[in-house]
């Protein structure tokens, strides 16, 4: 989730939802209703004129519902993907063009798969919200909106996407600077009821007790601290909203092109998303660092390094790879053919080659091994055996069993609907999806996408 913020609250400390319990909760009072009714009419006008003003934009604010709350776990404003939520009277005291870089800010969070791109980053949470806002911080501004200042933008950096920051951040090249409009969740989904109430005192320093911009949202008492607790606050994500933001992004670039609104400003942003390079260009390079050499970082292409394919050369006469193939049924034969022969191609580039081929649903059904000297004949076909039910683990017990970790890297195809490991193995992974259905099994390992 997101939450917009003006002031920087870097050195405040969270109260949880579960202590906010614990203190008591105060009533929405008639104000706070009336302060809700007025902020419905002016977001929904701020709806139309994003439509009129930035078109592409207003399109995908169609697929949010907007919701007007008075909570203290809502400050400003924050998004689950589904509903945009506005602290009410903070919302009435805005201007309407405050009002819509808001919820511009979220729609791009959305549109541009934060939550989805997250993966792999969540102990690292706070340098990865640093980045994002960098990215939605300078679409913003290149749109002519007008941000708050001091916000996020590493002006060094403009055009470079949130992983590419994120990498900067992490190595400490750069340093983490500017007042964060957003705050983040984990990421998780299943996280989403930590949502917090930010301030030493559950944000008494940004006007958050009787009177301010904020509205009244808590008040002191003898045992504590008493806040107001909005039943229409509840956010809540999951895979498929974030299977739904792809389509409605791709959607609304096609609309777009057929009304023949200009998205030129937008080009960048949505390479990120839809990224052109072929599947096979991406295995190759996966596979070529692992076969001799000395580490070697591929380039920064922006058109798929929200992929994070950064992966280290291995030192070694034989390419060695474990092939994991679900056969639950939700991977097609000819998408599977594809892939194989494609990654057997690669090997025989190589010359020398060690492929172990794991075939597994519910339990591992079938293992071979296939090297340069007893080659894959694509010709005889290529047969799977399963076809019941999914369990991601067993390919990876195989393999620390009976493989080991040593000069070893597994592409695993699948959909992802089943349980894979908490964690994962010492060896690099790529996980190999279908382009529609399919959800991120695991916040580790890399991704590509290959059509049915």
């Amino acid at each position: 989730m997101t939450e917009i913020r003006e002031e920087d609250d870097s050195h405040e400390e969270d109260l949880e939802l579960e202590t906010l319990r614990e203190t008591g909760h105060l009533d929405l009072d008639e104000n706070d209703r009336l302060s809700k009714s007025e902020a419905m009419g002016l977001l929904e006008g701020d709806r139309l004129s994003l439509l009129a003003l930035r078109p592409f934009i207003g399109s995908l604010s169609m697929g949010l519902k907007l919701v007007p709350v008075v909570d203290a776990r809502c400050v400003t404003a924050c998004t689950d993907g589904r509903s945009v939520f506005f602290n009410a009277h903070w919302a009435c005291k805005m201007d309407a063009d405050q009002r819509m870089a808001v919820l511009a800010h979220e729609i791009w969070h959305c549109g541009l798969l934060h939550f989805v791109r997250q993966k792999g980053r969540m102990e690292n949470h706070t340098l990865w919200n640093y980045a994002i806002d960098h990215e939605v911080n300078t679409l913003l501004r290149s749109d002519g909106f007008t941000l708050p200042k001091g916000c996020v933008i590493y002006e060094q950096h403009v055009g470079k996407s949130a992983e590419q920051i994120y990498e900067m951040l992490l190595s400490g090249y750069l340093a983490p600077s500017g007042k964060l409009m957003d705050k983040h969740l984990s990421g998780d989904p299943e996280d989403h009821s930590r949502e917090s109430c930010s301030g030493e005192h559950c944000g008494e320093s940004e006007g958050l007790g009787p009177g301010g911009d904020y509205g009244p949202l808590w008040e002191e008492g003898e045992e504590g601290y008493r806040v107001k607790i909005d039943s229409d606050f509840r956010p809540h994500r999951d895979d498929e909203c974030f299977r739904d933001w792809k389509k409605k992004m791709a959607s609304a670039v096609q609309q777009a092109g057929a009304r023949g609104h200009e998205i030129g400003k937008y080009g960048w942003a949505i390479e990120v998303l839809e990224p052109k390079i072929d599947w096979r260009e991406i295995l190759r390079q996966f596979v070529t660092p692992l076969f001799g050499g000395s580490r070697k970082w591929l380039p920064p292409s922006r058109r798929h390094v929200h992929s994070g394919l950064y992966l280290q050369s291995r030192r070694d006469e034989i390419l060695r790879l474990i092939v994991a193939i679900d056969t639950s049924g939700s991977t097609s034969g000819q998408m599977v053919e594809d892939f194989v022969s494609e990654i057997f191609g690669i090997a025989e580039s190589f010359g020398n080659y060690e492929i172990t081929v794991i075939q597994c649903d519910t339990d591992i059904q079938k293992v071979e091994t296939i090297s340069a000297d007893s080659p894959f004949d694509i010709s005889s076909g290529f047969e799977l055996f399963g076809r019941g039910g999914t369990d991601l683990r067993p390919p990876f017990a195989y393999a620390s069993e009976n493989i080991g970790s040593d000069n070893a890297a597994m592409l695993y195809m699948t959909d992802g609907h089943g349980p894979a490991n908490r964690a994962g193995p010492s060896f690099p992974v790529l996980w190999v999806l279908p382009e529609d259905e399919s959800v991120i099994p695991a916040d580790w390992g890399d991704v590509v996408y290959i059509p049915r």
